[in-house]
């Protein structure tokens, strides 16, 4: 086996409660996020570590990923990929700095 796999497994329960505790962390934080939005809304997940947000812009939901990936450097995944437009799926299971939204962008631009 692996020294990482094998280091991994030994340390099984503080990986993941240190994992459990950015997901939850980051959960407050696009939860804060989405409700500072005026044209994003979303379901909160109960557990996961994806969201679906909505918006309510006219505007394909690949285009919206598009224009924010090659403006903001944000990579979401369009609503369309699952036959639900005008959503975006979040995941949130990375550290909680690269989930802020830069507060000098202002709201999500359309």
């Amino acid at each position: 086996m692996w020294p990482v796999r094998r280091n991994a497994l030994k340390n099984q329960a503080v990986l993941l409660e240190r994992n459990r505790g950015i997901v939850r962390e980051n959960l407050k934080v696009l939860e804060e996020w989405v409700h500072q939005q005026p044209h994003i809304t979303w379901l909160k997940p109960k557990a996961g570590t994806t969201a679906l947000l909505y918006y309510d812009f006219d505007l394909p939901s690949t285009i919206f990923c598009d224009r924010l990936m090659k403006e903001y450097e944000t990579l979401l995944v369009p609503g369309s990929c699952f036959d639900i437009e005008n959503s975006l799926r979040i995941g949130y299971a990375f550290e909680t700095t690269h989930l802020r939204w830069d507060e000098s962008i202002g709201e999500v631009p359309c």
